[in-house]
């Protein structure tokens, strides 16, 4: 790869920034919030869902 990369001077430019921390940690914050995010809106809705299929049993006049 040395050779290589005296040939092409991008590629290893481009090779230090795909393992660069300080290009990374800024994307691994983002992806984290979002799938965070997203698993706390699924929840949300599951409960949501258990809360009303409780509401229409408690409010159902069989019994």
């Amino acid at each position: 790869m040395a050779g290589i990369s005296r040939k092409y001077p991008m590629l290893r430019r481009s090779h230090a920034m795909w393992v660069s921390r300080r290009v990374w940690q800024p994307r691994l914050v983002f992806w984290a919030g979002a799938i965070s995010i997203g698993l706390i809106s699924v929840l949300f809705a599951l409960l949501a869902d258990r809360a009303q299929a409780l509401f229409h049993v408690m409010t159902s006049n069989e019994g």
